[in-house]
């Protein structure tokens, strides 16, 4: 739906250069926003991805991205179900769309990076 991407290329020539600057990666997932339509059975949401890259202090490079998803089949189940099935479920279908765009960026802009981890949460 969304995606906002910048990098600071500077920050990451300082790091090849040696001066002692270490690079630290995060990342998060958050459920922004859902409904659910009980009489047709449709939840429908996004979910919200940041990837950001620091050299030091310093916000080297950030990777936002919004997700829209949505799941059928769900006639008549009680609305606290929906909300956690929504919340566990939106997070393992759109982090390998995440993983990948953030890799993307990452090529497109000519810098080095490991690839962001697997997910190896459980959905219980």
């Amino acid at each position: 739906v969304n995606s906002a991407y910048s990098a600071k290329v500077m920050s990451f020539m300082a790091v090849e250069l040696g001066d002692g600057t270490e690079l630290k990666q995060s990342y998060t997932g958050t459920p922004s926003r859902h409904s659910f339509m009980s009489e047709r059975g449709i939840a429908a949401g996004s979910y919200l991805w940041t990837a950001e890259v620091r050299a030091g202090r310093t916000k080297a490079m950030k990777l936002s991205t919004e997700y829209m998803v949505a799941y059928s089949g769900l006639k008549d189940a009680p609305e606290e179900y929906v909300e956690l099935y929504f919340k566990k479920l939106a997070r393992f279908t759109t982090y390998p769309y995440f993983r990948s765009h953030f890799a993307v960026h990452v090529a497109s802009s000519g810098l080095m990076l490991a690839p962001l981890p697997s997910l190896t949460d459980r959905v219980d």
